[in-house]
């Protein structure tokens, strides 16, 4: 039985769903980051490392996946190299012991996904995530859809 492969991800799809990973991702750190740093003690130590865990084990999956046939049959290989760097970057940043984890390296790990963004933004101005809208900057866009993530 012969494989046929995927079409392609366009430019417009790839960008939507950049954008929805890293937001998402962006988020989850947002999350450890108030968890560590303005819920100190209502949560307990395990619970935030346990979200640390469990962060960089989806930052490994996706890794795997850009590994997988059905993955890069789907990507532009462009595509699946920034993919792979942008989180083999978020990782080796997170990549110190738990305990060491602070507000500094979320941080740095948020703004490393926001960057990876910022060359879709023509894309995703149009695209909108399937929404046609008018935003006055591109800094406008990336907030309103950070924010709806």
């Amino acid at each position: 039985m012969q494989r046929t492969s995927l079409p392609k991800a366009d430019a417009d799809a790839y960008a939507a769903a950049v954008m929805l990973l890293y937001s998402r991702l962006w988020w989850d750190l947002e999350g450890i980051y108030l968890a560590l740093t303005q819920w100190p003690n209502t949560e307990e130590p395990e619970s935030v490392e346990g979200r640390i865990m469990i962060f960089r084990l989806e930052v490994l999956l996706v890794l795997e996946a850009c590994d997988s046939p059905a993955w890069r049959s789907m990507l532009r290989p462009g595509d699946c190299l920034a993919l792979q760097t942008t989180m083999e970057n978020v990782l080796k940043t997170l990549d110190v012991p738990i305990c060491r984890i602070d507000g500094e390296l979320i941080g740095s790990a948020q703004n490393q996904l926001f960057d990876a963004v910022l060359p879709h933004i023509p894309a995703m101005e149009s695209y909108s995530l399937g929404r046609r809208q008018h935003h006055s900057s591109s800094r406008d866009f990336l907030v309103e859809a950070f924010a709806h993530a």
